[in-house]
Order: C-alpha cells, then sequence, then structure tokens
C-alpha cells in the first residue's frame, strides 16, 4: 500500500511497473468526507457531502498526476458496457455532467485522461495494451461478470484499436473473497449455466436461515472466474495479476456493501497515460 503525500492510501500493482501507465485502487482512508463516508468517498450519489466529494477527487487526480478537469468516470449500472473516451469526454462525472449512460468500463488511448470507475465490492479490472497504448478500467460485479465484461472490453479494444489480447497486461483487484461472496442456487446456477466450467470454482455450506430451515448457500470465487474469462479471451496467465485482498474483510481498508449497505462510500478504481 502506498500512501501519498495528499494523505491518500492506495493499492497499485506490480504487474504495471515500468509501464507508461499510473493505476491504482483507492482505500477508504485519506479523504475529506465524514461519518458513514469516512474519508475518502467518490460517490456523488451516495448521500456524502458533494464539495468533500470533489475534494476526493482532487487528491486522487493529484495522486494520477492531472487534476479534475481531466478525469471521467463510468456511469455503471452492472451491465457490460462498454463506451471508449477521448479528450471530449473529460471532466464528464467529475466537473460536468456526463453524457453518456449504462457504462460499465472505460476505454481510452488519450494520454492525459484519467479514467474511473468506482467499487464497494464489485472487481475492478484494469487493462493496459503496452502495444499500442490503450488502458481501460472496468466494473465486474457480479452481473457483469455473469456478462463477461471483459470479453467486451477486449473485443472493444480489438475492434477499436488492433490490440492483440496476449499483449494485455491486466490487474485485478480488492473486491469480495470467496468465502464472502454468498449466493442463493437461482445465482449460482446462472453462473453455471452460462459455462459449466464455473462449477470450479464454487463450494457450497448448509445454514440455517431466520425461520430455522436449513437452506444452501452458494459461495462463488469471482476472482478466478474472471481470470478464466480473460484467458478464454486469449489474455496469457502469466499477464494477469490478481489481489488476494477482499473488501469484505478489511472494514479498515475498504467499503463494503455487504458490510455496510447502501449509507457507505465508494472506492476508485483508476487508470491514466502518461
Amino acid at each position: 500500500m502506498t500512501i501519498a503525500k495528499n494523505g491518500v492510501s492506495y493499492y497499485s500493482f506490480s504487474i504495471f511497473d515500468n509501464q507508461p501507465v499510473r493505476a491504482l485502487f483507492t482505500t477508504r482512508n485519506g479523504g475529506a468526507s465524514h461519518g458513514c463516508f469516512e474519508s475518502l468517498n467518490f460517490g456523488f450519489s451516495s448521500g456524502d457531502d458533494p464539495d468533500c466529494v470533489r475534494q476526493n477527487y482532487e487528491r486522487l487526480a493529484e495522486c494520477l498526476g492531472t487534476n479534475v478537469t481531466h478525469l471521467v468516470t463510468s456511469a455503471q449500472t452492472h451491465t457490460n458496457h462498454v463506451l471508449v473516451v477521448d479528450e471530449r469526454h473529460a471532466g464528464m462525472g467529475v466537473t460536468r455532467p456526463k453524457d453518456f449512460s449504462d457504462i460499465d468500463a472505460l476505454i481510452t488511448a488519450t494520454p492525459g485522461l484519467g479514467i474511473v470507475t468506482a467499487h464497494a465490492d464489485c472487481t475492478p479490472v484494469q487493462f493496459f495494451d503496452p502495444v499500442h497504448r490503450v488502458i481501460a478500467c472496468a466494473h465486474s460485479g457480479w452481473m457483469g461478470t455473469l456478462e463477461n465484461i471483459s470479453a467486451a472490453v477486449i473485443s472493444t479494444m480489438t475492434a477499436r484499436f488492433q490490440t492483440d489480447p496476449s499483449d494485455l497486461l491486466i490487474a485485478i483487484g480488492p473486491a469480495l473473497c470467496q468465502d464472502c461472496f454468498e449466493v442463493d442456487e437461482d445465482v449460482a446456477f446462472r453462473f453455471f449455466d452460462a459455462d459449466p466450467s464455473y462449477r470450479r470454482f464454487h463450494y457450497t455450506r448448509r445454514i440455517s436461515n431466520p425461520a430455522g430451515d436449513a437452506v444452501t448457500k452458494y459461495y462463488l470465487d469471482l476472482k478466478r472466474i474472471i481470470s478464466l474469462e480473460l484467458t478464454n479471451a486469449g489474455v496469457l496467465l502469466e499477464h494477469v495479476e490478481v489481489s488476494e485482498l477482499c473488501t469484505k474483510c478489511h472494514p479498515d481498508l475498504f467499503f463494503s456493501h455487504r458490510n455496510m449497505g447502501v449509507k457507505r462510500g465508494v472506492m476508485a478504481s483508476a487508470m491514466i497515460l502518461l
């Protein structure tokens, strides 16, 4: 973990060392927000003081080596929708309204434009094509993972920028671990029906519900499922770095929807081409 001069604490990924890109995933520490949003919250719609959120984005921009007018945030709604952004989108979601919606992944080849997705248990996936100098950030929640948003990012990068998937360097950041991603049978079988090989990444446990009845709960390893989706799309396994950190297991470091519910902040997954 790195603590910046402005107090922001964040994680970076060795897969991007010595590359012309800055990439980070923030913790909840080092910001201006208070109460249940303490302290580094990036959610303008969370109920937090907008001035505090704006200050947090200013601190994030400083860590990336830019300013808030050169950031663009996603408009995520748990889809597999991807948008390529450039200088025309600078500031959207921070200093001016977005002109897009339902976007859970951003791609850019524009140096100096910071792309940002927000997270509070959902998996952040960061992509870098070192050959064509293209970056992407994806918000891969369980619905986005089920819809294979990572493959959608890669196919868009290939179509727009001639990316070869085998060149990609990818980081999968802090998110729910398998033990914390508990789901009912209907969600588990949506994954198994989509790809039977996902069964390799689950276990079950019998627990008592509030009525005292024994029910079966399923526990899925989303990070391993995403890794499989990436390799199925042509990414080399040795080019994928996976964080072992769980957002629910570390309430001192991360906001977590499963820990805190809706009254909480969100972390930022952010990248910028140098």
